[in-house]
């Protein structure tokens, strides 16, 4: 979501959440008396809540066997300028289905002073300072079964064990939900979002053809997988799935022409069936990580220069692994992928949202943003 100027909210303590976060809050009042307040965040100002549907963003970490969400929210689009959170509510997509089980959770709070638009690509460098811990403990997931369009209560709700005072003046607020199930049924559980409009335009991606296979028989994909930060002023990232899984690094090239004579075939050089699709004029060497039965995972991230001057230019895309095993370089090569710059909007993000979906100590982290 992107921010719009909000005004306090007072909700019905039954309302159900249509937005990611739903918290309970005390607020202060300027007389000093202290009001009970229930308000779900982020806000939209005019948005009646009780006649919106929800719209699907992404899987929390209410979903997977393992999963890490931090999401930042724009301090301007909580809806109040102080008070103590006492509980976080989540509810299934209104058009998805959850099954029971058992997971286990850790919740954080804190602040930061990255806004949601720029926040960097790792867990442990968003917070200012260590995050609190609110809640930790297990909960049971209830069953829930699809039922389009129409609204449901909250169905996961956490009392928090330590309620936390959170302040604009402080910075923008912070929540970390880490967990985990050793179910192993289908337990799909989706958080709700809410989408307004934007101003911006995303970039867009075109393939130019498929990579190699490597000695194991994989080939790396390449794509933007977030092209709302594919425009100038933000840091694109640029995410490669399928590496040889003894890798634990990876070369990400960024060309400027992907015209005559590429693709370039590779074969003639001792790597059959690999091509090269751009030219190499920025090179990024990248730690890779997440390793599971699909091989490893990496992401490079670009920044982009603030420049409006950059909309519509093309950037071509690709990665390049070790393997002694595959062909008498030793090399591979991914997919390659043509980027066009997007448009960058005058609205601040409202919600950022940084997500794993395994342990990674290294602390890096996908990133997805409203």
């Amino acid at each position: 979501m992107q921010n719009i100027p909000l005004l306090p909210a007072r909700l019905p303590a039954r309302l159900p959440a249509l937005l990611p976060l739903a918290l309970l809050t005390t607020l202060a009042l300027p007389s000093g008396i202290q009001a009970q307040t229930y308000t779900v965040v982020p806000q939209v100002k005019g948005r009646d809540y009780t006649k919106v549907s929800g719209q699907q963003s992404m899987t929390s970490g209410l979903s997977d066997l393992y999963s890490r969400n931090m999401e930042v929210i724009h301090k301007n689009a909580m809806g109040f300028v102080g008070g103590k959170i006492k509980e976080i509510a989540f509810r299934p997509w209104h058009d998805s289905s959850a099954y029971f089980h058992r997971r286990s959770f850790t919740i954080r709070m804190g602040t930061t002073k990255h806004s949601p638009g720029n926040l960097p690509f790792h867990f442990d460098k968003v917070p200012e300072k260590p995050l609190v811990t609110v809640y930790t403990g297990k909960m049971n997931l209830p069953n829930f079964f699809k039922s389009t369009n129409k609204l449901t209560p909250w169905l996961a709700v956490f009392k928090l064990q330590k309620p936390y005072l959170w302040a604009a003046p402080m910075g923008h607020f912070v929540v970390d939900i880490e967990s985990r199930t050793t179910a192993t049924t289908n337990f799909l559980w989706e958080r709700d979002a809410r989408f307004v409009p934007y101003d911006s335009t995303p970039g867009k991606e075109r393939s130019l053809g498929l990579g190699c296979k490597d000695s194991v028989g994989f080939v790396m994909s390449t794509w933007p997988y977030n092209k709302s930060l594919a425009v100038p002023g933000k840091t694109m990232p640029i995410f490669m799935k399928r590496a040889l899984p003894t890798n634990t690094f990876a070369f990400n090239f960024l060309g400027f022409t992907n015209s005559t004579p590429f693709p370039v075939n590779l074969t003639a050089l001792g790597m059959p069936g690999c091509k090269l699709y751009t030219s190499l004029d920025l090179i990024q060497l990248v730690k890779l990580g997440e390793k599971n039965a699909n091989g490893m995972r990496g992401i490079a991230y670009w920044p982009l220069p603030n420049n409006k001057g950059l909309t519509g230019a093309k950037i071509n895309t690709q990665w390049f692994q070790m393997d002694s095993k595959a062909n008498t370089v030793g090399l591979t090569t991914s997919e390659g992928v043509e980027i066009t710059i997007g448009t960058a909007g005058t609205r601040e993000f409202m919600v950022q949202s940084l997500w794993s979906y395994a342990v990674d100590h290294r602390g890096q982290a996908n990133q997805s943003s409203y």
